[in-house]
């Protein structure tokens, strides 16, 4: 655990590196951040830096899903075995789309 000298040394390089809002905003906003919930999973969940409600994924890091829209038609059979195992949640909640 940090002590409040080295939070606050922290703190201080970053905000002589980010200025402001705005520019925070051109570092990061509309940018992608993906990770596994499990080490073991194929899936990675992606999360669109600023943006709310988007339930995205990504199985290679290049090619990202919306699991609103892409869940399964724009998926192939192997990617869908993928995400019904590792999400079975949203498995069951879309099975009327199977």
């Amino acid at each position: 655990m940090l002590n409040n000298l080295n939070k606050n040394q922290i703190l201080e390089s970053i905000d002589k590196k980010i200025k402001n809002e705005e520019e925070l905003e051109k570092l990061y906003f509309g940018k992608y951040y993906f990770y596994k919930e499990n080490k073991k999973d194929k899936l990675y969940q992606v999360d669109h830096i600023g943006y709310i409600g988007e339930l995205l994924f990504s199985f290679d890091k290049k090619t990202i899903y919306n699991l609103w829209e892409d869940y399964p038609t724009n998926m192939t059979g192997e990617e869908i075995k993928i995400l019904n195992k590792e999400q079975p949640y949203w498995a069951n909640f879309f099975k009327s789309r199977n």
